[in-house]
């Protein structure tokens, strides 16, 4: 591990999966962000005991109060079972708030690892970025207001489907042309990124679509890799 905290900055859907990936692989029993191991199935169920996702309970951020329970108290405590302690904040700190965190990042536990999600640096005091290292994130993926409607269909389709469902789904998505199948796969992705922000549920939906995006750009066999993207997206948990 390079550093104990990172601010992950781009665009909100897009930073959010980097820093799930990062977080994922943190932990990963086999430190290659692997998927199969224990520790990658159960955080991708959301259910990850070592990782935490901060959140604010109020609209001018997350507060002192919310600092104390949620990451200092916790970072108190060794690890449940895993590495390292991943404390995933994904709403703006109050300056207040970041001074309460800031010892704990100044002194921090051997298995604490902070992620802040931000679209720019601006809201950081100077003593919380000084101990930060930035990674700026690529906008690889913008969604398409034409397909919004069809990507949220499939997810919903997606919720209970059973097998033969899932498979059946590429017949809705087999007579776009290339460049239409990358937006639709485009707006699929935000879609389930919105999805994980409300929800935290689908946490290795944006590895499957990405990775599906990456198959075909590689022309490999469409219908095949998008069946197998559509079967995946069925699994909420493979523990």
């Amino acid at each position: 591990m390079k550093s104990h905290a990172i601010i992950f900055v781009g665009e909100s859907e897009n930073l959010r999966a980097h820093a799930l990936e990062y977080a994922k692989g943190l932990n990963c029993l086999r430190e290659t962000n692997c998927g199969e191991c224990v520790s990658c199935r159960v955080f991708e169920s959301g259910n990850h005991p070592d990782t935490f996702f901060i959140n604010s309970t109020k609209q001018k951020g997350i507060g002192v109060d919310e600092v104390r329970e949620q990451i200092v108290m916790p970072m108190a405590v060794k690890p449940f079972k895993y590495k390292y302690k991943v404390f995933i904040i994904q709403d703006p700190l109050t300056p207040q708030a970041q001074n309460a965190l800031l010892k704990t990042i100044e002194e921090p536990a051997p298995y604490g690892v902070f992620l802040f999600l931000a679209t720019n640096t601006h809201g950081f005091l100077p003593t919380i970025l000084s101990r930060c290292v930035v990674k700026r994130t690529r906008g690889e993926f913008s969604g398409d207001a034409d397909f919004e409607p069809l990507a949220q269909e499939i997810m919903q389709i997606l919720e209970t489907a059973d097998l033969p469902q899932a498979f059946a789904l590429y017949k809705k998505i087999e007579a776009l042309e290339k460049e239409q199948l990358k937006n639709f796969l485009d707006t699929l992705y935000v879609a389930y990124g919105k999805k994980i922000r409300d929800t935290q549920e689908h946490l290795n939906a944006p590895k499957i679509i990405s990775d599906t995006k990456r198959i075909l750009s590689q022309n490999g066999n469409a219908q095949l890799a998008l069946e197998l993207m559509f079967f995946k997206l069925t699994q909420r948990s493979n523990i």
